[in-house]
């Protein structure tokens, strides 16, 4: 006779898996805490005016300009902040939801998702404004839109019933926060909301990928 095997888990098994440290994220915030530092240095309280010239978003600029050496705008003005204040919000928005998506949808996937931020929020600002543009709202917004798509694209799968509700709450939710950013003055409202079409595109891009990619089923 053989006696019973021990079934019950080991407490290693019943331990819940951690998730993914969200790298990226911490490192993104480290980036941008490490800029502010050295483009407000000695006072901290604002951004020096050469760290604008030098780096800020200039739409016009930038539209004569693809035949200028201007490219690296793209990238710094979404790098750059005005204040400590403009700073904290925008590194706080990127913890929050950095924190829910990169070990969601992994590093690669997450990766593509701040470049296409800043792209989003590029393009939106070239096209609809006329002024200097420095933050990183548009990634912070990316997430954003990323999130509330991710959102209805599982209340479609799973509760459709629910769909038009959901949207209409997003829908919602961007407008209060486009009234807000109205209301304070001085923000790149373009940019913010080219931000977040360029995450909710992201997320629909990376849905029909992965629909692609499953194949069907035979009949």
């Amino acid at each position: 006779m053989t006696s019973p095997q021990n079934t019950e888990n080991t407490p290693e098994e019943q331990a819940t898996p951690l998730a993914p440290v969200p790298y990226l994220t911490f490192g993104l915030i480290a980036l941008l805490v490490a800029i502010y530092l050295l483009t407000s240095y000695p006072g901290f309280d604002h951004i020096q005016r050469f760290a604008v010239a030098l780096g800020g978003f200039v739409p016009k600029s930038i539209g004569a300009g693809i035949t200028n050496t201007d490219y690296w705008r793209w990238v710094t003005g979404n790098l750059l902040h005005a204040d400590p204040g403009h700073l904290l919000m925008n590194c706080f928005t990127l913890y929050i939801f950095g924190n829910l998506l990169e070990p969601a949808i992994g590093r690669g996937r997450f990766a593509g998702l701040i470049l296409m931020g800043m792209l989003g929020c590029d393009i939106s600002t070239w096209v609809f404004s006329h002024n200097i543009s420095i933050g990183a709202s548009g990634i912070a917004y990316s997430f954003i839109g990323f999130y509330f798509a991710l959102l209805l694209t599982l209340t479609r799968k799973t509760a459709p019933q629910n769909f038009n509700q959901s949207l209409r709450t997003i829908i919602f939710v961007v407008l209060l926060y486009t009234y807000m950013d109205i209301s304070r003055g001085g923000v790149n409202i373009a940019g913010h909301l080219g931000g977040f079409a360029g995450g909710a595109l992201y997320e629909l891009l990376l849905v029909s990928i992965t629909a692609a990619r499953v194949p069907k089923q035979p009949e």
